[in-house]
């Protein structure tokens, strides 16, 4: 474990010095959460009896420094547009008319008191108590209970509150960052996330909190850099480090995620009782990499790396003497399984490279029309795949794929539909 933390280490600082320091680029933040996760596995090595074997360590260094690789092509790509930083002209702010901010919070709001009333009806009838009763409907809907019949326009509502959510992510990254004080607007932008992160615990999960934890955090970085190039704002007004943000929400994350735990499982019972956050924390983003490592040992020998596992390895595997464990692992894991180690990495080499070029063309784009903000919407919405490549591979379940599919569409379309641009003047 710890040789495999050391050339993660490594490698962080060796991304870090290729692109200068750029803490939030797709490469380094995989790096670094692939790192935090490796950590948090080491302190319960003992426990879920983990040994990383060498294959385990091959796969993830070759694999992250593919994902440097992949960043730079896509950095190379978007070069072409870095000169408009340095033009002259004014960004342009987002808005919203006070009539569409009704409209959308109206909606918002019931569509996310409609589907929390219908699972919690649902998840009673199959079982659950109270507020474990959210955890019911998933469980039914993973097992393919017949009977679960959710009305279709109010379980497309998810969709469309996660799509409000995200656009609420970048108007109030907007504000915070352009200093526009308008409380009212920025609590309304605050409620749609909030309601985002209500409807994805009332679904029984709390994969899409991170996911607009990451869009958050994507935005106000990208808009904070290329605001803080305009050579006049140097003398006008410095934003907030994104580190003012990013600690207080991560923390916050963390501790929703912990107190939910009872509301969102029924499997794993003994692991949702426990009351140590600390363990509850290593568990859900160190437990990949121990179930990554496992199906390593279990599935290959030191030649079929390359082609992929020859025998069937199991989706689930339990941690050591534990009764319970995992089936997510990593990024890596279901492409290593089918394709094998070269085909992994030439996948990496193309998420990242396309993933990268929006970053940095988002990054490059002066503020100077409406289309411009699309690029940092369009990164923001991809971003969770790097975020969360240290957990699993949403580009390889087609469940995953269509769902994250249409709230990507549906964020495109409210945000053409209905956000404005005005005048940066000030």
């Amino acid at each position: 474990m710890s040789f495999l933390i050391a050339f993660e280490i490594a490698i962080l600082i060796f991304s870090l010095l290729i692109f200068k320091g750029d803490f939030f680029n797709p490469s380094t933040i995989s790096v670094t959460v692939f790192m935090a996760a490796t950590i948090l596995c080491a302190f319960y090595a003992e426990l879920w009896q983990v040994k990383i074997v060498w294959k385990t360590v091959l796969v993830v260094v070759t694999s992250l420094l593919m994902m440097i690789v992949g960043t730079a092509l896509g950095r190379s790509a978007s070069v072409t547009g870095n000169e408009k930083l340095n033009s002259a002209g004014r960004h342009i702010r987002l808005t919203m008319s006070t009539g569409t901010i009704v409209f959308i919070s109206t909606l918002v709001v019931i569509m996310t008191v409609l589907y929390g009333f219908s699972a919690y009806k649902l998840g009673q009838s199959h079982g659950g108590t109270g507020l474990n009763s959210f955890a019911y409907l998933k469980d039914a809907y993973s097992h393919g209970t017949a009977t679960v019949r959710m009305n279709v326009f109010i379980r497309q509502g998810y969709k469309i509150v996660l799509a409000c959510a995200y656009v609420g992510c970048l108007l109030l990254a907007v504000q915070l960052v352009q200093g526009i004080y308008q409380t009212r607007r920025s609590l309304v932008y605050l409620g749609w996330i909030i309601c985002g992160a209500l409807i994805t615990i009332m679904s029984g999960s709390r994969t899409d909190i991170v996911r607009i934890f990451s869009a958050f955090i994507i935005d106000y970085v990208i808009i904070s850099r290329i605001w803080n190039k305009r050579e006049e704002n140097t003398r006008r007004r410095k934003v907030k480090s994104v580190w003012h943000y990013l600690i207080p929400a991560l923390l916050l994350v963390i501790v929703v995620s912990f107190s939910v735990r009872q509301i969102i499982k029924t499997s794993n019972v003994e692991l949702s009782q426990s009351n140590s956050l600390f363990y509850y924390l290593s568990y859900y983003v160190g437990s990949p990499i121990a179930v990554l490592n496992e199906k390593i040992s279990m599935g290959f020998s030191g030649v079929t790396l390359a082609v992929g596992a020859p025998i069937s390895v199991p989706n689930f595997v339990y941690l050591g003497n534990l009764n319970y464990g995992g089936n997510v692992d990593t990024l890596l894991g279901l492409a290593l399984q089918k394709y094998g180690i070269i085909m992994l990495w030439v996948k990496l080499l193309i998420v990242y490279g396309i993933g990268s070029f929006f970053y940095f063309k988002a990054e490059s784009e002066y503020l100077r029309s409406k289309r411009s903000y699309y690029w940092i919407l369009i990164t923001s919405l991809v971003y969770q795949i790097f975020t969360m490549s240290y957990y699993s591979d949403s580009l390889y379940v087609f469940s995953d794929i269509v769902t994250n599919g249409l709230i990507f569409i549906g964020t495109i379309v409210i945000f053409y539909l209905f956000v404005q641009s005005s005048d940066g003047n000030e």
